[in-house]
């Protein structure tokens, strides 16, 4: 189900980020942000999934993978970005891309139709 939930899953995979460089000052839609390079270590994640959710043999052939995180001056990811592949058969030059917006803005749930 957590892969299924990209929010959750982001938020685990930033238990696996290694050795942060900050790269620079930019913006995103006229925001500054900082951002920062790293490695996101896909061999550890069985240390941050629930108990018995991964083998720790299968955990441990994952691979690490560039990662790029911009940050707000509050401290707010703003945007992920990992490279490369995780699956069986992915392309070697696949890009994960999540963008964080509207924080703190009134959301509208309707329900379901009965």
């Amino acid at each position: 189900a957590n892969i299924l939930n990209p929010d959750a899953l982001w938020l685990a995979a930033l238990g696996l980020v290694t050795e942060p460089v900050v790269v620079g000052e930019n913006a995103i839609d006229g925001e500054p942000v900082t951002r920062i390079d790293a490695l996101l270590d896909l061999g550890r994640i069985d240390a941050f999934a629930p108990p018995d959710a991964i083998d720790p043999a299968t955990a441990a052939a994952l691979p690490t993978l560039p990662l790029s995180l911009w940050l707000t001056a509050s401290g707010q990811v703003r945007r992920l970005e990992a490279e490369g592949p995780i699956l069986v058969g992915e392309a070697a030059d696949v890009v994960r891309r999540l963008d964080l917006t509207r924080f703190d803005e009134p959301v509208t749930i309707e329900p379901p139709l009965p």
